[in-house]
């Protein structure tokens, strides 16, 4: 639904959200308007909200959004400056509605379509729904069937344009051909089970697999794979995890451990204990979505990184919120001056990777330059990119 009062604002939304594949978009002049049809169905998908608007205005909108759970995601579209769009922003997800995207008007096919995809790509509100969340049993199930497999995102070299490597994403295709799940729908299921150790093992396993196949092929990529805080609870997992590469023929080297943070750490002192090991064996180890989550200076001063992975709310944002840009630029400092290697994810549009080139960003990746790819398809891409021109 496009809720926007401005007659030309509506309707370019509209058609751009036909333009790229939404079938039959729902347009409301105002929030009013929006609220009584978002009452009349289910839960809506993604909802495009104007701030300033009469009768009911934006914020009212998004707080009546989340009281009633009307719909699953929602992109901010507005005039205002960017503090005041901020502000919003942060009350929405204060009240635990998920904003995909702040875009000013006028919207751009570009970063209309970049904010579809992310969509696409994950869905923390369906993940959240009681109803929806797979069993353990049907985990465990999926798990022994194999139905969790790997895709493979390129990364950039921003100074060379080379591709340097790749981060294994989780995928989940059922054997019984029901739908799929999502990561955002998967992951916290397996972690909340207890079962994520068993995908991580088999995710290793497969990466590790795949850079020996990449070699024969002449390709030397590096791979990441990512770890929850919450598996690293034996001081016994950075001997187990450095067998699992060695015995698939790879090197620890060539792995970098990308540790995501949905808790705080429980045990602090087994937790250093194995990332240390895990530097000392030769894994990198990454900090993933710096900026979000219990990410932290903090954390940076006690675990060994060698690398800091900046979320794309962040590198998104930049590109229009000063305030946004300085955060970025002050990360990217701060990644320099600690000799770590920064990473922009979710490049999504050229303005993005520019602007990550020009503040010395040190590797990028995201649809802009490709999606996540089977692991056969990779070395065909690699062979064929021939880098972004100035």
């Amino acid at each position: 639904m496009v809720v926007e009062d401005d007659p030309f604002h509506r309707r370019l939304a509209v058609s751009l959200l036909r333009e790229l594949g939404v079938e039959d978009p729902v347009e409301a002049e105002n929030g009013k308007v929006a609220l009584d049809r978002l009452r009349e169905g289910p839960r809506w998908q993604v909802v495009l909200s104007d701030v300033d608007m009469p009768e009911l205005d934006g914020v009212e909108l998004l707080r009546e959004l989340a009281i009633n759970g009307l719909a699953e995601a929602v992109v901010i579209t507005s005039s205002l400056s960017p503090a005041m769009t901020a502000a919003v922003s942060t009350m929405a997800d204060a009240y635990g509605v998920r904003v995909l995207d702040i875009i000013p008007k006028p919207i751009t096919r570009e970063r209309l379509a970049s904010v579809l995809h992310s969509y696409a790509e994950a869905d923390p509100a369906r993940a959240a729904s009681p109803g929806s969340r797979p069993t353990p049993e049907t985990l465990q199930r999926d798990l022994d069937a194999g139905a969790f497999t790997a895709h493979y995102q390129p990364t950039v070299d921003l100074a060379t344009g080379a591709v340097t490597s790749v981060e294994m994403l989780a995928r989940h295709v059922p054997a019984n051909g029901g739908d799929p799940m999502r990561p955002a729908t998967f992951i916290p299921a397996l972690e909340q089970a207890g079962l994520l150790p068993g995908l991580t093992h088999r995710n290793l396993k497969r990466a590790s697999e795949a850079t020996v196949k990449w070699q024969t092929r002449g390709l030397d990529l590096a791979v990441a794979v990512n770890v929850s805080l919450t598996e690293l609870v034996s001081v016994e997992i950075a001997d187990e995890w450095e067998a699992l590469v060695l015995e698939a023929g790879a090197s620890p080297g060539s792995m970098t451990l990308e540790i995501t943070e949905t808790s705080v750490i429980g045990d602090l002192a087994v937790a250093l204990d194995v990332l240390t090991r895990l530097r000392l064996k030769g894994f990198g180890l990454s900090i993933d979505d710096f900026g979000t989550g219990h990410s932290t200076l903090d954390q940076l001063r006690t675990i060994p990184f060698s690398e800091l992975k900046i979320d794309r709310s962040f590198v998104a944002g930049a590109t229009w919120d000063e305030q946004r840009r300085t955060m970025l630029e002050n990360t990217l400092h701060l990644t320099q001056r600690l000799d770590l290697r920064s990473v922009a994810e979710g490049v999504e549009a050229r303005e993005e990777w520019d602007l990550v080139v020009d503040l010395g960003c040190d590797v990028a990746q995201g649809w802009f330059i490709s999606q996540a790819l089977p692991a056969g398809a990779v070395p065909g891409w690699v062979a064929e990119w021939r880098g972004v021109r100035p």
